[in-house]
């Protein structure tokens, strides 16, 4: 197992992470528009929920490609920021946040563009299933999408007034109390050969 990344923070955590496999576990770092490896290596590939950092997500699905020999798979796992839910009384402030949360993605829609890209670059066999998620507790959700974070940089660009950001807050934490809370997305599993 070969794991790449581009921050020693990552593959320090990675590598505690992976103790118990040290002997099987390599882990490098690198760009994944430039994979420090020659062609044709690995039998399989993984990429998860990367792509949506990414300008050009196409470039590194080719260096992925790259490295894997003829008859490899490649499966990434991405999400669709399009399909980004928060359940407001406010459906327009509710769409302003949707907005600002997919927007602070380079791609941030790539989870449904996956399967695109991948015959794009010549896999065949591509198969593609939605994966949805629902988060009912707000605890969860701040720690999946930083809600806090996202209404004071809203505030900050001007896309809310700090009253509309309180009052959003608020709301969310009433939800929570009353179990009425729901936010989610959609991200997509692919794999081609």
């Amino acid at each position: 197992i070969v794991g790449i990344d581009a921050s020693e923070s990552l593959l320090a955590r990675a590598a505690e992470r992976t103790k118990g496999i040290q002997e099987q576990c390599s882990l490098v770092r690198g760009d994944l528009a430039a994979i420090p490896c020659r062609a044709e290596v690995f039998d399989a590939c993984r990429i998860d929920r990367v792509l949506q950092h990414l300008c050009q997500p196409e470039t590194v699905i080719r260096e992925l490609i790259r490295v894997m020999q003829p008859g490899g798979v490649l499966v990434a796992f991405d999400n669709d920021w399009d399909t980004f839910s928060i359940n407001l009384y406010d459906q327009d402030i509710a769409a302003r946040i949707r907005r600002a949360w997919h927007d602070s993605f380079a791609s941030g829609r790539v989870g449904r563009d996956i399967s695109g890209i991948f015959e794009a670059c010549g896999l065949t066999g591509i198969h593609a299933e939605p994966r949805a998620l629902e988060l009912r507790d707000l605890t969860t959700a701040q720690q999946v999408f930083d809600l806090r974070d996202l209404l004071e940089r809203m505030v900050r660009d001007g896309a809310l007034v700090p009253p509309e950001a309180a009052a959003v807050w608020e709301e969310l934490l009433r939800r929570s109390r009353k179990g009425t809370f729901t936010s989610g997305y959609t991200g997509y599993l692919v794999w081609g050969m």
